[in-house]
């Protein structure tokens, strides 16, 4: 039986149709669990699955992970995602204690693409993502 109600609007992600990638805004998310990761990823996840093979860019503005198995769980669940879209790129990651988290995780997954693609503002993502699309098919190791 279908629902009166329409599905629920992403709270996280959104499809960007004419820079043809997915947006993910994380301000604010205090990653205290793994359940905060995957109520944020299984969401990402979703978006990524309808919109395959797309750049995601990410902000992490005063987004924090405040510990080092949720970290563990974060680069477990961002490798999963990365195997449905072209890359993952980050912005205004604030907190240091995260930006360390993204760099050690995405380091323990480097043998599966996983790259920190860590930038200051939104426009240096999307002009990184822009350069990323042209480079030959062979770097593609740069996600």
């Amino acid at each position: 039986m279908s629902s009166l109600y329409p599905p629920p609007r992403p709270r996280f992600s959104r499809y960007d149709g004419q820079n043809d990638v997915i947006w993910v805004d994380a301000t604010g998310v205090q990653a205290t669990s793994k359940e905060v990761i995957d109520d944020l990823f299984d969401e990402l996840c979703a978006t990524a699955k309808s919109f395959p093979h797309r750049w995601i860019i990410a902000c992490w503005k005063d987004a924090k992970i405040t510990d080092p198995v949720v970290a563990d769980h974060y680069g477990r669940r961002s490798a999963e995602l990365l195997k449905l879209s072209s890359g993952i790129v980050r912005y205004a990651a604030t907190d240091a204690l995260t930006r360390t988290y993204i760099h050690t995780e995405v380091h323990k997954h480097r043998a599966e693409g996983s790259r920190s693609n860590l930038y200051a503002s939104r426009e240096e993502a999307l002009a990184a993502v822009i350069e990323m699309r042209k480079a030959p098919p062979s770097s593609t190791s740069r996600r």
